[in-house]
């Protein structure tokens, strides 16, 4: 994917070609369909290319604050990309945007912060069967490593690195169990809810699923967008719950989780 940071260059060039090849599931193995024309996650490589010292350490990721100039290059890449946009509309799906919130809603201070959340072994256990699929030889090759690194991709898979916001790390093997992947989900909501800038919107998945006539208009609104019904039924994952082997965690987990059921829509 070259061009990242040129988008309407490489737009204008890949256009010229053949661009028919069929949908197939993306690798995470989730029933997503994928091919050319799907919307992809890329604006990470800016950060990592104008800030990648800042936040990128050599086993863990933390947060960092974007200096003005930095701030204000990203609004215009950002730009770029909604040139040829006819609701001018930008939506940023990026993980590691949790190490830089303030930063973004200094950038864009009508931009609407959207925090979504889920059960926390339910999230666990997604970040750990993640983590072993992509660290499985089918997957972990060098190929992956180099492109997943290239996004600053780390949160799972052989080029892992945690999210560490006060000083400590997830503690045991991230390939054992939910353990160490609910240590992380602890940390990141846990710093959420005391970092995250005013105009965030903690959304509960499970609330979503459930209760989507209530929750969905709510949502479309706080984003100004019309209350269209989703195209698709949102269903929960028929996922197995794993087992958490460490029962003071578990509760603290729960408690966290309490809290932000209580902010969310």
């Amino acid at each position: 994917m070259p061009f990242v940071l040129a988008p309407n260059l490489w737009s204008r060039l890949s256009g010229r070609g053949p661009r028919s090849i069929a949908a197939r599931e993306r690798a995470h193995g989730d029933g997503l369909l994928v091919d050319l024309d799907s919307p992809e996650a890329l604006e990470e490589v800016f950060w990592r290319v104008f800030c990648g010292r800042d936040y990128l350490c050599g086993d863990r990721l933390v947060p960092m604050t974007a200096a003005p100039e930095i701030r204000e290059k990203f609004a215009r890449y950002v730009g770029a990309l909604l040139q040829e946009a006819p609701d001018k509309r930008y939506l940023s799906k990026n993980n590691n945007n949790v190490l830089r919130l303030p930063s973004i809603a200094a950038a864009f201070p009508q931009a609407v912060i959207l925090v979504p959340f889920r059960e926390p072994l339910a999230q666990a256990g997604s970040l750990f069967r993640q983590h072993r699929r992509f660290c499985s030889p089918e997957h972990d090759g060098a190929f992956t490593r180099r492109y997943m690194g290239w996004l600053g991709h780390h949160e799972f898979g052989p080029g892992h690195r945690p999210f560490d916001f006060d000083g400590s790390l997830p503690q045991g093997d991230p390939t054992a169990g939910a353990d160490y992947w609910l240590q992380q989900w602890i940390a990141v909501y846990r710093f959420l809810l005391k970092a995250a800038p005013p105009q965030a919107v903690f959304v509960s998945y499970e609330r979503l699923c459930a209760e989507t006539g209530l929750v969905w208009p709510t949502l479309c609104d706080r984003m100004a967008l019309p209350a269209l019904e989703p195209t698709e039924a949102l269903r929960l994952p028929q996922q197995p719950r794993p087992l958490c082997t460490d029962t003071a965690l578990q509760e603290e987990a729960d408690a966290l989780h309490a809290r932000l059921l209580a902010r969310a829509l």
